[in-house]
């Protein structure tokens, strides 16, 4: 259940992502065209690493080694203190007040 939740989760924000001619690659930030606050980018401003995290927690639970939370909360730790933060300094920077605004409206995750 919480692989589908997930799945639903990242496609829901590739969709978003899509329609908005925006780019996916969270590898290039600066390609970024249009700022998504639409779709499930009303509740999360990153649904998919939510998402990501959310799947391996599924997998987790499906192969029953609870030794892979520790993978989890690697995931999470590093999703949230170099991932995103280089996505927020660029985002900032190209969406400028707009972003700021964005991101004192909506959670980084929920």
């Amino acid at each position: 259940m919480l692989f589908l939740i997930g799945l639903l989760i990242m496609l829901s924000a590739a969709f978003s992502m899509s329609r908005a001619q925006t780019t996916i690659n969270p590898l290039t930030p600066e390609r970024s065209k249009n700022l998504v606050t639409h779709g499930i980018f009303k509740r999360t401003r990153n649904p998919i690493y939510l998402a990501d995290a959310i799947i391996l927690i599924g997998m987790v639970f499906w192969f029953g080694q609870l030794l892979g939370i520790l993978v989890v909360a690697a995931f999470i730790w590093y999703t949230n203190r170099v991932q995103i933060p280089t996505e927020e300094r660029i985002l900032s920077t190209l969406f400028g007040e707009s972003y700021q605004t964005y991101c004192q409206n909506v959670p980084r995750w929920l």
